[in-house]
C-alpha cells in the first residue's frame, strides 16, 4: 500500500510539473531567398596569401583502368582522373581545398565554398590537362622515361607536384594500332554476277 501512494504521489507531482510547464515557441520559417546561389559559388583565395600547397592523388586512378591495378600512367591512356583533392593553406591559416575536379556526376551543392583550382597555376610534364584536370599523357615514350608523368601546381612562390611513373607492362597495349582517317565505306547495291566473281570459288 505504501509503494502505491508512493506512485500516486509521483505521478501527481509529475503531471504537475508537465502542466505548469509552457510549450516551446515553434522556430519562425527562415528565409533562404539568396543563399543558395551564394553557396554554390566556389571559395575565392584570389585576395589572400598561399602559404602552402597540397596535391592529392586519386587513390582509385588505376582501379578498373584495363583490369589492372598498378599505380600510373601508360602511354596509351587517355584522359585519366589522377587528382584526388588539393588543398591550400592561407597566411591565416585557413585551409580551402576542391572537390574532386573531374567527376562529372558531383553536386553542384557540395562544390560550394570549395577552392576552384582555376585560382593555381597548373604546369604538365609529359602530359596535357583536360578542362576537367584530368591527365592526358604524351605518347612520346622518352620523354616519360626521362621524367615520368607530372603536375605541378604554384602559386605566390609556392608549389607542390604530383609525379606518376610510366608503365610500360605489355598487357597495357594494343598490339596493333592504326591512325588515321578510315577510308569510307563503298556504296551498297546489288552483286553483279559472272566467271570474275566466282573464279576464285573453283579452287
Amino acid at each position: 500500500m505504501k509503494a502505491f501512494v508512493t506512485g500516486l504521489l509521483g505521478l501527481a507531482l509529475v503531471t504537475a510539473c508537465v502542466s505548469d510547464y509552457p510549450p516551446p515557441d515553434l522556430p519562425l520559417q527562415k528565409n533562404f531567398t539568396g543563399a543558395v546561389e551564394r553557396s554554390f559559388g566556389p571559395a575565392s583565395t584570389a585576395k589572400s596569401q598561399i602559404h602552402g600547397i597540397f596535391i592529392h592523388p586519386n587513390p582509385a586512378l588505376r582501379s578498373g583502368a584495363r583490369g589492372s591495378d598498378l599505380w600510373g600512367l601508360a602511354v596509351e591512356d587517355g584522359a585519366m582522373p589522377v587528382l584526388g583533392q588539393v588543398s591550400v593553406l592561407l597566411e591565416d591559416g585557413q585551409l580551402f581545398y576542391t572537390d574532386v575536379p573531374h567527376s562529372h556526376d558531383r553536386s553542384q551543392a557540395l562544390a560550394g565554398r570549395k577552392l576552384d583550382p582555376r585560382e593555381l597555376n597548373a604546369q604538365t610534364t609529359c602530359g596535357s590537362l583536360a578542362p576537367d584536370y584530368r591527365f592526358i599523357p604524351n605518347r612520346d615514350v622518352l620523354c616519360s622515361l626521362d621524367q615520368g608523368f607530372g603536375l605541378t601546381f604554384r602559386r605566390d612562390g609556392v608549389a607542390d607536384s604530383l609525379f606518376l611513373r610510366p608503365l610500360y607492362q605489355s598487357r597495357l597495349y594494343e598490339p596493333y594500332t592504326r591512325y588515321g582517317n578510315a577510308r569510307p565505306m563503298a556504296p551498297s547495291g546489288p552483286s553483279h554476277g559472272g566467271a570474275h566473281i566466282n573464279f576464285g570459288l573453283n579452287g
